[in-house]
């Protein structure tokens, strides 16, 4: 939905696969050239994990793009997220 509507706004968005290890994110975006932003979307509820790896994989490999995240948060992981992440967005 969010993709289809920035889109529809002139954006140029690029979907990769779906169910990427944090790593095979990566090394999808180096093949992408200029990326604006990265926007991460799970239905699993493991977003703690999940970004814990990609962040430290985006950092090592010089990516300093914001990083936008959705999908079903468990709520008792929106404390942690914000707190570690919330600079990030």
């Amino acid at each position: 939905m969010i993709a289809a509507a920035l889109t529809n706004a002139g954006f140029n968005v690029r979907l990769l696969p779906m169910f990427l290890t944090p790593r095979e994110f990566l090394a999808a975006l180096q093949t992408l050239g200029a990326i604006d932003l990265i926007g991460v979307s799970s239905l699993a509820g493991a977003h703690v994990e999940l970004l814990t790896q990609l962040i430290a994989l985006l950092k090592g490999d010089a990516f300093s793009v914001p990083v936008v995240v959705g999908g079903n948060l468990p709520e008792a992981d929106t404390p942690t997220l914000f707190v570690r992440y919330r600079r990030l967005l």
